[in-house]
């Protein structure tokens, strides 16, 4: 008899976070550019969704951003330490279940996102980098995607 396919189980959330990555210190124009949260949501084939709350929240706070703020799909969150975001809902009030991101931190993101950005070459590059204080404290900014499951 040939094995079946094991089926794959529903998605139990209404979004689901699938891209958070730092921009390289070419895309933040440097270290004295950006510190900016890229969000940008999408429906199941990839299309921008506008009109979609994301809940910025940090320690002792939160503040909302609606997709479609920026362009189709997109909204910005100025960032000034570590942050998580999810989807809440739509404006119509129309309640969402969402994944949150991990761990975003525009001032001490950890090593491995600052290798995978470009701005050490390892994680002794990067130990080095900041002894000397020449990484770019404050000054790093990601891209977030949401994407609804159904």
């Amino acid at each position: 008899m040939p094995p079946t396919a094991t089926p794959q189980p529903a998605p139990t959330v209404d979004f689901v976070v699938t891209k958070t990555r730092m921009l390289s210190i070419q895309e933040n124009a440097g270290c004295e550019g950006m510190n900016v949260l890229f969000v940008r949501v999408v429906d199941a084939a990839g299309n921008p969704l506008d009109g979609v709350i994301v809940r910025v929240r940090w320690d002792g706070g939160q503040e909302e951003i609606v997709s479609g703020s920026k362009a189709p799909g997109r909204a910005e969150f100025p960032l000034y330490g570590a942050y998580w975001a999810q989807i809440v809902r739509d404006v119509s009030g129309r309640a969402y279940t969402s994944q949150e991101t991990r761990r975003i931190d525009s001032v001490y993101p950890d090593y491995a996102d600052l290798i995978q950005a470009g701005y050490c070459t390892d994680e002794a590059d990067c130990r080095e980098k900041d002894a000397r204080r020449q990484l770019c404290y404050g000054h790093y900014s990601w891209e977030v995607e949401f994407q609804r499951t159904w």
